[in-house]
């Protein structure tokens, strides 16, 4: 008999058996990865200034994180053949609310002047629901169209299109 052990398959120490145990579990697929880092990054606190109303509620303030959750509902529901992007609110000294940007997704055919022109009237609307009529120091909404896209903008991202190859350079194939 020999004084030598035999190797085992067993692990010995607390590092060994975590890895078996990592070993033995089946890889997580990279949507179920992407899903738990949404969830997680969704549950983080966003920082959010703060703008204040005008006259005769000026001591009022409303969170930007507030005004961007009523722009964008008030935007998806009253656009035709257009959707939200993204929304930002900035901020100045004084708690004045200094810029609104809404980026858009317009249906192709349709005409994009027209679909920012109604974004504008649909912003003013909300920020004089949330923080009192225009005193001429609020400014007006800037409007960008990102992305023109042949099916409906609220559904679909271009990207996502059937026979979607990107951007092309020069006349339609």
């Amino acid at each position: 008999m020999s004084d030598q052990t035999e190797p085992t398959d067993q692990p010995t120490g607390e590092l060994e058996a975590a890895a078996a145990q990592l070993r033995e579990q089946p890889a997580a697929l990279p949507v179920e990865v992407a899903d738990r880092v949404v969830r997680r990054a969704l549950r983080e606190r966003r920082p959010a200034g703060l703008v204040r109303s005008v006259d005769p509620d000026e001591h009022l303030r409303v969170s930007t994180t507030v005004l961007v959750a009523l722009l964008r509902h008030r935007l998806d529901g009253g656009l035709d053949h257009a959707a939200v992007r993204r929304v930002r609110c900035e901020t100045g000294r004084g708690e004045t609310l200094e810029s609104v940007t809404v980026e858009l997704i317009v249906g192709y055919g349709h005409d994009v002047r027209v679909a920012a022109g109604r974004a504008r009237v649909l912003v003013e609307e909300v920020l004089t629901g949330a923080l009192g009529p225009a005193d001429g120091t609020r400014p007006g909404a800037h409007v960008h169209v990102g992305e023109v896209t042949l099916g409906d903008p609220h559904l679909v991202e271009p990207s996502d299109e059937a026979g979607w190859a990107g951007p092309t350079v020069g006349p339609p194939r």
